[in-house]
């Protein structure tokens, strides 16, 4: 009996080859869409939370948080801060020296009462390496005369509101800064004009900013330059011309008011797309060039 080989010709396997890559294309964009939409989803479900928890804030202290998460904090044994030296006492972080990481702040605003995990305000697409860095957040310098300014928000006053007030300021916006302050106090006189430390992974406070190319706006250093996301005033003024969809009046309506965003989304995977939650409890995935143009309006129109 004749013994026969039994294979594959060359043909054929470049054959199965082929057919093996067009499938990989196909599939490996196709899994990182599914994994994004994981992570536009559980970004979704911490603001519902945090939505929840700022209403429970509202009904227990009569207005909104002056943030969502907290400031950076350090602890502190100076003669006006504590009188017992073996109690530090957590007052914001001025930005020199040790600070204590986000989990372990003690004068957090949803954090601790009503969120009990630090995780509930990291976005998932924040990358790892923002677990404990700090940095300072700006408001735009708007100038409602000029919408071809970078950052123009109509309506959206209160960079220049702080400005004005003595927060610093640069080509990027004004820092948002301690201008409330007094600078007589004993323990905290010295944050008097100085800015804000947010934590990086604090996503719900702050965010990177997007340019109109959609890419991250990054400083002279290469530092990213992180904007304000959730803020109870976005405009510095009362009265009758004020915008009434603002956290800082008593009954804001509901489904034009912006309660925050995140913009880690594009700025991580160019999604095109930034997520935002009204004071409705509605969160959805919205054009990021929507976001540029409208800001603390994007619900109102």
């Amino acid at each position: 009996m004749q013994k026969r080989e039994v294979g594959f010709t060359l043909i054929e396997l470049l054959t199965v080859i082929a057919i093996i890559a067009v499938l990989a294309a196909i599939l490996f964009p196709l899994a990182g869409t599914v994994r994004e939409q994981a992570r536009a989803s559980d970004c979704m479900t911490k603001m519902h939370q945090l939505y929840v928890a700022a209403r429970v804030y509202k009904e227990d202290e009569g207005a909104f948080p002056p943030a969502l998460f907290g400031y950076v904090e350090t602890l502190s044994t100076a003669p006006g801060c504590t009188s017992d030296p073996e109690v530090p006492r957590a007052i914001p972080y001025a930005g020199a020296g040790s600070y204590v990481a986000p989990d372990k702040i003690i004068s957090g605003f949803l954090y601790r009462e009503q969120v009990k995990s630090a995780s509930v305000f990291r976005c998932p697409d924040a990358p790892a390496s923002s677990a404990n860095a700090v940095t300072v957040a700006r408001y735009p310098n708007t100038q409602p005369g000029d919408p071809n300014a970078p950052g123009y928000w109509p309506a959206s006053w209160i960079g220049a509101m702080l400005q004005a007030n003595g927060c610093p300021s640069d080509e990027y916006g004004t820092v948002d800064c301690h201008w409330e302050v007094n600078p007589a106090d004993p323990c905290v006189g010295h944050l008097y004009l100085q800015p804000k430390y947010f934590y990086v992974a604090d996503a719900y406070d702050i965010g990177p900013r997007i340019g109109p190319d959609g890419r991250v706006v990054t400083g002279a250093s290469g530092e990213i330059i992180y904007d304000r996301h959730y803020s109870t005033d976005w405009t510095g003024v009362k009265g009758l011309d004020d915008l009434p969809n603002q956290l800082k009046y008593a009954d804001p309506p509901a489904d034009t008011t912006l309660l925050t965003y995140c913009t880690w989304h594009q700025a991580s995977y160019n999604t095109g797309t930034a997520i935002a939650i009204s004071l409705a409890g509605t969160a959805r995935k919205i054009d990021m060039r929507r976001i540029q143009r409208d800001g603390p309006n994007v619900f109102a129109r």
